[in-house]
């Protein structure tokens, strides 16, 4: 397994695991608004980011994406997925940040269990037009 700063040629792999892994988290969300997001992750949100892959056997498993203190991005291919590739990918994170928050639908518990369970906390809650999201 290796992590690494991603290159341009990514940018089609990362859209994929982030389209294919936000339509299977987010199931309380219209899949519609994750597909009209696509050309803004690619465009505006990678590009400008620190955004590093996960690679094993030269196939791209997941990625990360950070801005400033931020996790901003944090996916795994949805078939890839239960198998501590996030955990390698956050625990990354933790070595070339000193601190960390995010946002987190509260509707995805899996998400907000993992990042529980890694040291994260409720500091408080978000509305936005879809739904609920924390800021941990």
């Amino acid at each position: 397994m290796t992590i690494r700063v991603y290159q341009t040629s990514d940018l089609d792999s990362i859209i994929g695991i982030w389209h294919s892994a936000s339509v299977q988290a987010h199931d309380f969300v219209d899949p519609l608004f994750w597909e009209e997001r696509q050309h803004d992750m690619r465009e505006l949100y990678i590009p400008n980011s620190e955004t590093y892959v996960l690679e094993q056997e030269e196939e791209l498993i997941g990625f990360l994406s950070l801005v400033d203190e931020k996790l901003a991005a944090l996916f795994i291919d949805p078939a890839k997925q239960q198998r501590g590739h996030g955990q390698a990918l956050l625990d990354f994170a933790k070595t070339i940040r000193d601190q960390l928050e995010l946002n987190v639908y509260k509707q995805n518990s899996s998400a907000v269990s993992f990042y529980i369970k890694n040291g994260f906390a409720i500091k408080e809650e978000l509305i936005d037009a879809r739904c609920s999201n924390w800021n941990i």
